[in-house]
Order: C-alpha cells, then sequence, then structure tokens
C-alpha cells in the first residue's frame, strides 16, 4: 500500500474544467482495513458498510452520468467501487 503522498497539478475546476485555474492537490491513500480498524480501535462499532458504483459527484476524469447525482468512470462503470458508506455507533 502507498503510504507516500499524491501529488497532482490540474488545470481547470470542478465546475469549469477549461477554466484559466490551476491548482495542486496532495492526498493519501488509505485502505479500507487501515481506515476501519482505526474507528474501531477508536471505540467505534460497525453496524453497517455499503459500497457504491458510483460517486454522487463529477469528481473523476471521464465520467458519465447514469442518474440524479450519480457518475462512473467511463470504461470503469461496474468494476470498481466509487465511493463507500459507514455506519458505526459509539460505544460506551
Amino acid at each position: 500500500m502507498n503510504s507516500e503522498p499524491i501529488t497532482e497539478k490540474e488545470t481547470g475546476s470542478y465546475v469549469e474544467s477549461g477554466a484559466d485555474i490551476q491548482s495542486t492537490s496532495v492526498t493519501w491513500n488509505h485502505g479500507l482495513a487501515v481506515i476501519i480498524s482505526s474507528l474501531l480501535r477508536s471505540g467505534l462499532k460497525l453496524d453497517q458498510f455499503k459500497e457504491f458504483n458510483y460517486s454522487p459527484y463529477h469528481c473523476f476524469r471521464n465520467t458519465v452520468k447514469i442518474g440524479k447525482d450519480q457518475y462512473q468512470i467511463k470504461g470503469l462503470e461496474n468494476k470498481i467501487p466509487k465511493v463507500y458508506g459507514l455506519k458505526l455507533t459509539k460505544t460506551i
């Protein structure tokens, strides 16, 4: 698993891809095991985990709108989950 920061330079914005705006973003790749284990160690109980084959945002390159607030990456429509959701409760 890559634990180094991922730095990307982009032109445009999510509102207007052709805008004369340049930005640099830094993100980190955290595997699901690291995320869920950290939450459980913090005293949370995992009640539900869901994966979705779409994103509610037009935030990836080459996205295709498949429904209201639903976007998939062209060529990867049903091959990888785009977002996931967790439902947790705090244990006392």
